[in-house]
């Protein structure tokens, strides 16, 4: 249902929403979508009494994303020029050196459309993107390696060069834990992977 905020002049419908819910003691989940375009989900909210729902600045920010055509559809490849934001909070009273240059890295299943390979970059949320140049990179490697840039994100200079990490067998981690040794997830022994730079 739809909670216009306004009908006339000076005007505003009435805030309240009835719902029947017949014998359920609860609701497991009622998600708002704000005129802000962001979701908001408000979980196990007791039947036969009045909520106040207020909403929450959640918007933040998302870096650009990019998807390529596999064929059949679009498809999310990643997000992208992370590093490249402005203003960026580090810490109170500091701020990130943004990065000129961004690359970006992804397998993913690509085929031709109309004979040529289709992208598509798209900024969802309320920022400016300044593209200047984009380059496709192709690398010829052998089936048995994945290959991946040296990217990751810095807060400032020295910025990380650019080359070519070839990877091969490679496993995810056996499992990762906090300093309270709470472990956030466990899998299966694997071998070690081995990298190589290129």
């Amino acid at each position: 249902m739809e909670l216009q905020g306004a009908s006339g002049f000076l005007g505003q419908n009435a805030p309240a929403i009835l719902a029947g819910l017949g014998t359920e003691k609860n609701v497991e989940v009622v998600r708002l979508l704000w005129p802000t375009g962001v979701p908001q989900d408000e979980i196990n909210l007791a039947a036969r009494k009045e909520h106040i729902i207020g909403e929450l600045d959640r918007r933040g920010s998302s870096c650009p994303v990019l998807f390529a055509w596999n064929g059949r559809e679009y498809e999310f490849i990643a997000d992208m020029i992370g590093p490249g934001v402005v203003g960026h909070w580090i810490a109170p009273g500091e701020r990130d050196v943004p990065t000129l240059t961004n690359t970006e890295g992804q397998r993913a299943q690509r085929a031709p459309r109309d004979g040529l390979l289709s992208f598509r970059f798209m900024e969802p949320m309320e920022e400016t993107v300044y593209l200047d140049q984009v380059r496709l990179l192709a690398i010829d490697h052998p089936a048995s390696y994945d290959v991946y840039p040296n990217e990751r994100f810095v807060s400032a200079p020295p910025f990380p060069e650019f080359r070519v990490i070839a990877s091969r067998d490679a496993r995810p981690p056996v499992g990762a834990g906090t300093i309270t040794a709470t472990m956030c997830f466990r899998s299966s022994p694997s071998p070690t992977a081995s990298t190589s730079p290129t």
